[in-house]
């Protein structure tokens, strides 16, 4: 798995999973989801990436599901989402 941020590829690979947090851990992590032309903002404590190999680890610790080592997409997870002070759903 390689990453992007900001338009700049990362120079090193991700082989089970990803966390894509603020340098900070008790800070507050934001960015932007994009699919095609659709875009949405978020604020969390930051977000898992995981490939099949990695999602029966963190990712699956923090609620998110096991994927079979053979399928071939990934799963995102975000971690303790912030709305603004009211009851966090995901």
């Amino acid at each position: 798995m390689q990453v992007t941020i900001n338009d700049r590829l990362l120079p090193y690979y991700a082989l089970n999973d990803l966390l894509v947090a603020h340098a900070n851990p008790a800070a507050m992590t934001s960015y932007t989801l994009q699919l095609g032309t659709v875009s949405e903002p978020q604020r969390s404590s930051g977000l898992w990436i995981a490939t099949a190999a990695g999602s029966t680890a963190a990712i699956r610790a923090a609620g998110g599901r096991m994927l079979p080592c053979v399928h071939g997409s990934c799963n995102i997870w975000m971690r303790e989402p912030y709305n603004g002070g009211g009851i966090a759903t995901v």
